[in-house]
């Protein structure tokens, strides 16, 4: 037999349970926009670096390696910007 008293809190422990899933979505998202860019920023960093090294190194290949670093960085960029979905998803969830 299920006592009345008890029946009378499963809308508050509901309530809380419904919280703590909200909190622990949002704690959710801010890990995976923090760690799904940290990648990215750092490879879009090594990117560029080499790009500057080797256009001056072979300056007469300039337009082509500059060509190959904006559609790297475009790649690398994606990654985040998956990062920044599954956030959002998490969040307005």
């Amino acid at each position: 037999m299920v006592d009345a008293e008890v029946i009378t809190h499963i809308p508050e422990a509901v309530a809380i349970a419904t919280q703590y899933a909200k909190a622990y979505a949002h704690l959710g998202a801010a890990l995976a926009i923090g760690l799904g860019t940290l990648g990215p920023s750092l490879g879009m960093g090594l990117i560029a670096s080499r790009a500057c090294e080797n256009i001056g190194k072979y300056s007469e290949n300039s337009m082509a390696i500059r060509n190959a670093m904006i559609f790297g960085l475009i790649l690398v960029e994606t990654a985040a910007l998956y990062a920044f979905l599954i956030a959002g998803a998490l969040v307005f969830k």
